[in-house]
């Protein structure tokens, strides 16, 4: 085997800055990992900007989807291996893991199934001790730099708060029999650095005189979308379609306009991208997790473990497409569960066995400042509930052409008997897993 053994002691003392252990997967010999973005949305790390799973990690010249995650003993892989739609893999808090290994030759029967990296983690039980622990981490913007482009156009630097608290409890229910441990963990972030919170766009020269004369008087001369044909839009923009006119005066409930108007602007650049500006409105990100486990002692030979991770999270891009008001939620729920028997057959063999379930859901869905139908478009009403306009030339879009779920369902069993024979050791095993994708 080629691999490490990574122990609680180093996960919860390194620093990681949404206490995600995929962070840390890289310090592995033969795993090219890229650097975590500490200004992410989310719970960051080796993985997806929003989502965690694995995107970013490489073993062995794998690509990033031949990982295979493990969470004691079950596989939890993330059979969409996407990062725009896939909820990536469960990450229990640092203070509930007892060790992860990561893998990247050799594999056994139970855990040979991609070419990249194999990790396995293994989850916290109950001790014939009583222990119990709490913490509170806390991050704020007074200690951050402003970025260089929202310093350019006069805006102060982006708001980013996250408090994250919990607390773990374990000892034996029965001394020498029956133990258990449990955690919690929430955590709330604020987030107005992020790129899905954060935008620097190029616009017209906007102002608050949204109306036909006043878009007339930016646009005069300029050919329409229909081309040369069609002739040039007039000074007092009388030929402004008033669809195109009702986009532009689109506003939020707050009385902001939805394409806002730049903060600074440069008449010596193209018209289309004289203005500059700086749209923040911080994102949000809340998520819960927990955790129950249990060992039985039916014999100085015989354990049996019962493990249940759960995670319920939501995501809240702001202005993920260059506008106010056409949020992009995504909700997500993971749950882990499985059962494992390890038996001592004698001083030189052990069978350990496995059965378990992983469930995972992801939900995508907007909010949409306006619809379709309200600027005077016709159009079918199953399109009217999602008004994608895209301006193609350093511009703006307003959302999707759709809303997206997925939930994937994994179903696992293994089994791994050991032989120790003098200086060698020898695995037979097997591993039957039947996946279903929503």
């Amino acid at each position: 085997e080629l691999g490490r053994v990574t122990d609680s002691e180093m996960v919860e003392n390194l620093p990681l800055v949404s206490r995600n252990y995929t962070q840390i997967i890289g310090l592995n010999p033969g795993v090219a990992q890229e650097a975590n973005d500490a200004r992410g949305l989310g719970r960051g790390g080796g993985a997806l900007a929003a989502m965690p799973g694995g995107g970013s990690i490489m073993a062995q010249g794998a690509t990033a989807v031949d990982n295979n995650f493990e969470m004691n003993g079950l596989s939890v892989n993330d059979m969409e291996s996407s990062m725009f739609y896939s909820a990536g893999i469960p990450v229990p808090n640092p203070d509930t893991i007892q060790e992860f290994k990561v893998q990247t030759a050799q594999y056994d029967a139970t855990t040979g199934r991609d070419a990249g990296a194999d990790v396995d983690l293994m989850t916290k039980g109950g001790t014939n001790e009583y222990h119990a622990s709490a913490w509170e981490y806390f991050r704020n913007e007074d200690l951050n730099a402003n970025d260089w482009f929202t310093k350019a156009v006069g805006s102060p630097r982006g708001v980013l708060r996250q408090n994250q608290y919990g607390l773990t409890a374990g000892g034996p229910v029965v001394r020498n029999k029956f133990m258990m441990f449990g955690s919690w963990q929430g955590t709330k972030q604020s987030n107005g650095i992020d790129p899905s919170s954060h935008k620097i766009d190029q616009l017209p020269p906007l102002t608050n005189d949204r109306s036909a004369a006043g878009l007339g008087k930016i646009w005069a001369g300029q050919y329409g979308y229909l081309g040369a044909w069609a002739g040039v839009i007039k000074a007092d923009g009388s030929n402004i379609a008033p669809q195109a006119l009702a986009l532009f005066n689109v506003k939020l409930p707050n009385g902001q306009y939805m394409i806002p108007n730049p903060q600074t602007i440069d008449t010596s650049k193209p018209l289309e991208i004289q203005g500059r500006a700086s749209l923040s409105k911080p994102g949000s990100y809340n998520e819960n997790q927990w955790m129950a486990n249990a060992d039985y002692l039916r014999s100085d030979r015989d354990k049996i473990t019962l493990r249940y991770f759960g995670e319920s999270g939501l995501i809240d891009q702001t202005v993920l497409y260059n506008t106010y008001g056409n949020d992009l939620f995504i909700p997500t729920r993971f749950d882990v569960a499985s059962i494992g028997d390890t038996f001592t057959l004698s001083n030189t063999m052990v069978n350990q066995f496995v059965a378990g379930f992983h469930r995972s859901v992801f939900d995508m869905h907007y909010n949409n400042a306006f619809i379709f139908s309200s600027l005077g478009m016709t159009v079918p009403a199953a399109e009217d509930k999602y008004p994608l306009i895209d301006i193609a030339y350093d511009g703006f879009a307003t959302g999707t052409t759709s809303a997206t779920s997925f939930g994937e369902d994994e179903y696992n069993i293994t089994d791994t008997l050991s032989w120790t024979k003098g200086k060698h050791q020898f695995t037979f095993g097997g591993a039957y897993d039947y996946g279903r994708d929503d």
